[in-house]
């Protein structure tokens, strides 16, 4: 087995963020605390991944913080993906671009979000 694999099978996404300049070492540890809570439970909803009461309210209050922006948040990743990359003989970045369009009369078309002015 190749280092790399090795190196991957130890990695977890908080890894990523524990370098996080966020103004306060108070706020990048709630951010480390966040992450490792939502990567162990990527399916749950914010009260089922934060059960207790004094981190759910954790959450809330930091990401309605207003010294905090969503780059602040996602510069640590995209650095440490970057590196990760630049380590491999070959990255492939994939995304679906796909659409669906579907018949339903205007009145079933409430919840659906609008893609366009035309298009939901």
């Amino acid at each position: 087995m190749s280092e790399d694999i090795d190196e991957w099978d130890a990695y977890s996404p908080e890894d990523d963020v524990c370098d996080a300049d966020l103004g306060d070492e108070r706020r990048t540890k709630r951010y480390v605390a966040i992450v490792e809570a939502l990567s162990h439970r990527p399916d749950a909803s914010v009260p089922e991944a934060f059960e207790d009461e004094a981190s759910r309210q954790g959450y809330y209050r930091f990401m309605r913080h207003p010294s905090i922006a969503y780059e602040d948040l996602l510069e640590p990743h995209y650095e440490a993906t970057r590196q990760r990359a630049e380590r491999l003989d070959t990255v492939l970045c994939i995304h679906d671009t796909t659409q669906f369009a579907f018949p339903l009369p205007d009145e079933k078309r409430d919840d659906l979000s609008r893609l366009s002015s035309n298009r939901q």
